[in-house]
């Protein structure tokens, strides 16, 4: 900023802060009318018929995987989908980092589902069906779950049809406070 605007007394713009999303959506609504229906404030507001303050039921998680593999432990998904319910209030939108859209809580998992589809391919343990974003994560947990088999154990990344989406909800909405898995 010094350099090149001759501005010593600017300061660095948080992208993420609240003002910044009101001004990214009011100039979306005025430059791509046809866009603000996805990305605009209205987009965020829109319950589908549903008053805002009326309680609605978290999203479905995506837990499809092929049957050569185990399935994922109930208790795991249902530590991920408590951990999803627990940090997410379902009425605030949120801002997607990967592609600007203004998402309401509720509707989180159906983003990733439609825009994101393809880059939420969770890594697999072989042996349980443990599943987690990175590889090392999984090639950690079975040196600790597996260790008298974990030379033997693959870890495979799933195809995105059967993706939990709920797994890189904090890899995508960073802004959701606390921590979800982990």
């Amino acid at each position: 900023m010094n350099h090149n605007h001759k501005d010593f007394h600017g300061q660095v713009v948080d992208a993420l802060s609240p003002e910044m999303q009101h001004q990214w959506a009011v100039l979306m609504e005025k430059c791509f009318t046809r866009h603000a229906k996805r990305f605009g404030p209205a987009a965020a507001m829109s319950t589908g018929g549903k008053e805002l303050g009326e309680p609605s039921p978290p999203p479905a998680l995506t837990l499809a995987a092929p049957l050569s593999r185990p399935a994922p432990s109930s208790s795991s998904t249902s530590s991920v989908m408590r951990s999803f319910v627990k940090n997410v209030d379902f009425s605030t939108r949120y801002t997607c980092v990967a592609c600007g859209e203004m998402v309401v809580g509720k509707k989180l998992l159906d983003h990733l589902a439609e825009a994101h589809r393809k880059d939420c391919r969770p890594h697999t343990c072989g042996e349980c069906g443990y599943q987690s974003i990175t590889q090392c994560k999984v090639r950690l947990h079975i040196s600790s779950k597996h260790p008298e088999r974990a030379e033997a154990v693959e870890v495979t990344q799933q195809s995105s049809t059967g993706a939990n989406f709920a797994l890189f909800v904090e890899r995508f909405f960073p802004e959701i406070p606390g921590r979800l898995f982990g």
